[in-house]
């Protein structure tokens, strides 16, 4: 299905549910297909272009904090892939996993868009909020 009947489909649909008057539903439908005729820009194809977004999650907070404290590992045998955020604390000494989304939304929310997300920002996030020596000052 090209944009233009996606779009045409789009309005009529939208007139059909919001004009009871047979006549005025006529009259928009024929001056949406001149609209749709005369518009030129493609937001179908423009959409899906080479565009991609990059998405952080708690199993990010997890594999850089066991990337952090990989000297106290003590299962050799563990891969990093095989570990879930339900069995994290067994294998995470500093971090407590249980504030990873807290911190997460933290970062999300209160990060720099000039500069983005980085995993140094991940890794600050987690010390400030993850750390359990800083939880327990507290």
């Amino acid at each position: 299905m090209k944009t233009q009947e996606i779009k045409l489909m789009i309005i009529e649909n939208y007139i059909d549910w919001y004009t009871s008057d047979e006549i005025e539903r006529f009259e928009m439908k024929a001056n949406a297909l001149t609209y749709i005729k005369e518009d030129h820009v493609d937001e179908i194809a423009q959409s899906q272009t080479n565009k991609e977004s990059i998405k952080w999650s708690l199993e990010d907070f997890l594999y850089r904090a066991l990337d952090m404290e990989e000297p106290h590992l003590t299962d050799p045998n563990v891969e990093y892939c095989d570990i879930s955020m339900k069995d994290a604390s067994n294998y995470l000494q500093k971090y407590d996993p249980v504030k990873f989304q807290e911190a997460l939304e933290l970062m999300i929310n209160k990060h720099d868009a000039t500069i983005g997300i980085t995993w140094d920002t991940i890794d600050f996030y987690l010390d400030e909020y993850c750390l359990k020596e800083k939880l327990n000052e507290k």
